[in-house]
């Protein structure tokens, strides 16, 4: 069985098992499609996640709207990130990794790893059309681990923000970080002092800021920090680098694929070399051809390299103050938070002379830009 399923992935072919949730594999045909029945609910859960939502709130809609797993099981969080991982759902041939006990002896246990197989120059293997693009996958992997902390040898989940300048404004007084705190309507939103919430106003005299007039300040204070900023600047480079990261996973990853490529390729040639002219274990002319290949791979990787590393398209940076502000308008809650973070290192607020003071609130807003 085993020899089978490895001889299936040798020649690009869906090895057989169980496919993840939205797809199959017809049998004898080797590649997978999307399944008629499943298709809709799986879709549905991978445009929900790259709206932003987490997997627990997605299990949780399919909860109340009744929709069940193949096994008629109730969804959650760790079913809906074990089928994202999988690479048949974006339509990828899968690998496996060998597991190892606790003194490192290989075991004879294989799991699934969310890596796909991989051709002679790198490419993932496609073996048919599953729910997602390979970048879909890529994405919603990036926004899961977002909301994951690192702790020692495990991890726990966190809570986004949910407002613009949560954890980015500070206090006038403590500078500890402001929060948003109200409900209903957005009017009644407002951003606090955390220190004076929790701990009183003996901690803290703390600020009160609607956070509508707030964010729209910074809002209007970043479209102009921006629209004047130079070509090579160190605020307008973040804000390119930063977003070709967050926004074409794909190439970022191709970019790690191909640097490692090139470490090995360099380090394979090294090798030769040392064979040859140090321990003498190549003739010449074998270690010619060898050096020329691995030469030639070199060559290649090195211009791909030089390819991805090209700046992205910075004309919407350099347009009218229209222009930006379309695509300010159009950018998510999680991309204005990246983009204001990208050229502004701290924003603050002078505190009001007196209750009522009138004074603009553009007049009060202090931010410390990128240099």
């Amino acid at each position: 069985m085993t020899t089978g399923k490895n001889a299936a992935r040798t020649a690009g072919r869906w090895p057989g098992g169980r496919t993840p949730y939205g797809v199959r594999s017809p049998r004898g045909s080797g590649h997978i499609e999307p399944d008629p029945a499943e298709y809709p609910h799986a879709r549905r859960i991978a445009d929900e996640l790259l709206a932003g939502k987490s997997a627990m709130r997605v299990a949780h809609d399919l909860e109340r709207d009744g929709i069940r797993t193949r096994d008629g099981a109730r969804w959650d969080a760790r079913a809906i990130t074990r089928m994202v991982r999988s690479t048949a759902w974006a339509g990828l041939l899968p690998t496996k990794e060998r597991r190892f006990d606790e003194h490192g002896q290989p075991l004879d246990v294989w799991v699934p790893s969310a890596e796909p197989v991989r051709d002679a120059e790198g490419n993932p293997v496609v073996i048919g059309t599953g729910v997602v693009s390979p970048g879909e996958r890529l994405r919603i992997l990036a926004l899961i681990e977002a909301r994951i902390t690192k702790m020692g040898g495990g991890s726990r989940g966190k809570r986004p923000h949910t407002t613009f300048l949560g954890g980015i404004f500070s206090c006038p007084y403590c500078g500890k970080g402001m929060t948003g705190s109200g409900s209903g309507s957005a009017r009644s939103l407002m951003y606090r002092c955390r220190t004076r919430s929790v701990y009183g106003k003996d901690a803290c005299p703390g600020v009160v800021v609607r956070a509508p007039r707030m964010d729209a300040a910074v809002e209007a204070m970043w479209l102009s920090h921006v629209s004047a900023l130079e070509y090579g600047s160190p605020g307008l480079d973040a804000i390119v680098r930063r977003w070709a990261v967050f926004h074409d996973v794909e190439k970022e990853q191709r970019r790690k694929e191909v640097m490692a490529g090139l470490d090995a390729a360099k380090a394979r040639r090294d090798k030769l070399e040392h064979d040859f002219y140090v321990e003498g274990m190549l003739s010449e002319d074998r270690f010619k051809t060898l050096a020329a290949e691995q030469s030639a791979v070199i060559e290649s990787l090195d211009l791909e390299a030089a390819e991805l590393a090209r700046e992205a398209d910075l004309s919407v940076f350099f347009a009218d103050g229209e222009a930006l502000a379309d695509a300010w308008a159009e950018s998510t809650l999680a991309d204005r938070r990246m983009l204001l973070g990208c050229v502004l290192k701290s924003l603050t607020i002078v505190p009001a002379r007196f209750p009522g003071d009138r004074t603009p609130i553009l007049g009060r807003v202090v931010p410390q830009w990128v240099a």
